[in-house]
C-alpha cells in the first residue's frame, strides 16, 4: 500500500470513529496513529500495524 492510499485509509477510519464519537458512543475504537484524541479524551486507539 503507497503512502496515499495509507493516508486515505486512516481519514477513511477516522472519520467513521469520529462520526460515532461524536453522536455519544463512547466504545470507538480509533484508527492507529491518533494523537490528540488519545490524549485529550482518552479514546481507544488500534494497536500499531505489524
Amino acid at each position: 500500500m503507497g503512502p496515499r492510499s495509507a493516508l486515505r485509509l486512516f481519514r477513511a477510519e477516522y472519520r467513521a470513529a469520529w462520526t460515532r464519537y461524536r453522536v455519544g458512543e463512547r466504545d470507538v475504537l480509533f484508527p492507529y496513529g491518533t494523537l490528540m484524541m488519545r490524549l485529550r479524551h482518552r479514546v481507544e486507539v488500534a494497536p500499531a500495524p505489524s
